[in-house]
């Protein structure tokens, strides 16, 4: 069939749910993607956090237990 030129064409509906699925998957998947990149920079991000107040914990530890030593010899230097 033909109008001014243009030539008309059946449409498959199976290829259309197929590119109408196609689609809505691809999207899905980007944002499934996107999702999954913020679970892993929160997690980093997290594991960043962990190790920098580790590293604070230690620094308090060897703070308080210097100042145990401290205590303790003058204590020491008192009584002796």
């Amino acid at each position: 069939m033909d109008l001014d030129g243009v030539e008309l064409r059946e449409v498959n509906p199976i290829s259309m749910a197929d590119a109408i699925v196609s689609i809505a998957l691809q999207r899905l998947a980007d944002v499934i993607q996107k999702q999954i990149q913020e679970e892993v920079n929160l997690v980093r991000g997290v594991k960043k956090e962990v190790l920098y107040l580790s590293s604070e914990l230690d620094a308090i530890r060897n703070v308080l237990e210097d100042a145990e030593r401290r205590r303790y010899k003058r204590k020491a230097s008192k009584i002796g």
